[in-house]
């Protein structure tokens, strides 16, 4: 609570207000009040606390005073830390860190009030030599496009707290040369290419075939089985899936109510629904027998070598065992059960080269991963 100090026939009240976002002290607030005459001391002291009380509640709750001196690359940070992560979607994050990357070698170290048009629009122009480090290629008028409208959005929000009476980048930035026509395949090209899909395996061409049908794009990642209704011939698209550099693939809902909708689909495309679904299911199935892991495949890698005939010490050095008796013991019931029978050469496939190993005694072979005939 505000401390209260007397001062004569007053009080003085004081709020202490923290640090700001430099880590500097912020000044304190204080006010002057006087009681109202005919108060016994007990209920003095009641009015001064029910004043300390109010006098911090409207000190607190008031806009921190934005410091009108900062620099664009100082609010940046800021508008990282603070506002950005409550605000954007991770996506749209991660392509505004991208932007944010291109823009402070040359206005970073303007003050917000100092920044003027003519500061924006020699940027794009900048931006414009510059070439792709992905490419080689100039950059293209998208990302200049794409700067503009991140710088646009720190600034607005620069505004809001009371860093900016206006938006300085606001009409600073004007396409250059010609829009490029958006490339649009014909009735005859789309044919061609449903005609090629039903040579590719049945998960690509269920795939493209729904974009086509639909005009899905990355919400068709995100689709559910659950979200087919087959009496209706609808898919109900309620998520989108993103990949971000670095991070996991995000499955999210649609931005807008709009994106949340339904498609429709036709009779053939619900015959090679069922028919992927029914692929699924097998593979699920098939798996799920199968149960194999890592470590059953090295176990079978080891069986089979020992019914093609490998010795102990040949088996160790390929597992990695440092003594052939761990071998030994794990594998002791393959290699008897291969002096019964005798062994067969079902081992190594056909693809694999033997290689000697020199270290090892008899007529021992190292089965290495090399393609024959490479």
């Amino acid at each position: 609570m505000a401390s209260i100090r007397k001062r004569g026939n007053s009080y003085l009240l004081v709020v202490s207000m923290g640090y700001g976002h430099t880590s500097k002290r912020r000044a304190a607030q204080q006010k002057t009040v006087k009681p109202p005459e005919g108060l016994t001391p007990k209920q003095r002291e009641k009015w001064l606390n029910e004043q300390a009380v109010l006098f911090e509640r409207e000190c607190k709750d008031a806009p921190l005073p934005a410091d009108r001196t900062i620099a664009l690359s100082q609010y940046v940070q800021i508008w990282l830390r603070e506002i950005a992560p409550d605000k954007l979607a991770k996506s749209t994050l991660a392509r505004d860190k991208q932007d944010i990357d291109r823009f402070p070698p040359y206005l970073g170290g303007y003050k917000l009030v100092d920044l003027r048009p003519e500061h924006f629009r020699k940027l794009y122009a900048e931006l414009r030599k510059q070439t792709s480090q992905n490419t080689g290629m100039p950059l293209s008028e998208y990302t200049v496009e794409g700067v503009h409208a991140c710088l646009c959005g720190i600034l607005s929000d620069a505004m809001e707290g009371g860093f900016l009476n206006h938006n300085p980048a606001w009409r600073t930035y004007k396409y250059s040369g010609k829009k490029k026509e958006k490339l649009v395949a014909d009735e005859e090209t789309v044919q061609k290419i449903i005609t090629a899909l039903e040579n590719e395996s049945i998960k690509y061409e269920t795939y493209f075939k729904l974009i086509i049908s639909t005009g899905m794009r990355g919400k068709c990642c995100g689709l559910k089985w659950s979200d087919i209704n087959y009496e209706r011939k609808s898919i109900h698209i309620q998520r989108s899936v993103v990949k971000i550099t670095g991070e996991d693939i995000i499955v999210k809902d649609t931005k807008t109510a709009a994106g949340d909708r339904y498609v429709y689909f036709s009779p053939e495309m619900e015959s090679l629904l069922k028919e992927y679904y029914r692929e699924c299911v097998w593979q699920a199935d098939a798996y799920e027998d199968r149960k194999l892991n890592v470590h059953s495949l090295r176990h079978s890698n080891a069986s089979l070598l020992i019914a093609g005939g490998a010795d102990v010490a040949t088996v160790a050095g390929l597992l990695g065992h440092s003594q052939p008796s761990t071998t030994l013991d794990i594998y002791t019931h393959a290699f008897d059960k291969n002096k019964k029978n005798g062994y067969s050469m079902l081992w190594p496939p056909s693809f694999w080269v033997p290689t000697p190993l020199p270290h090892l005694c008899g007529n021992s072979y190292h089965y290495s991963h090399t393609v024959a005939g490479r």
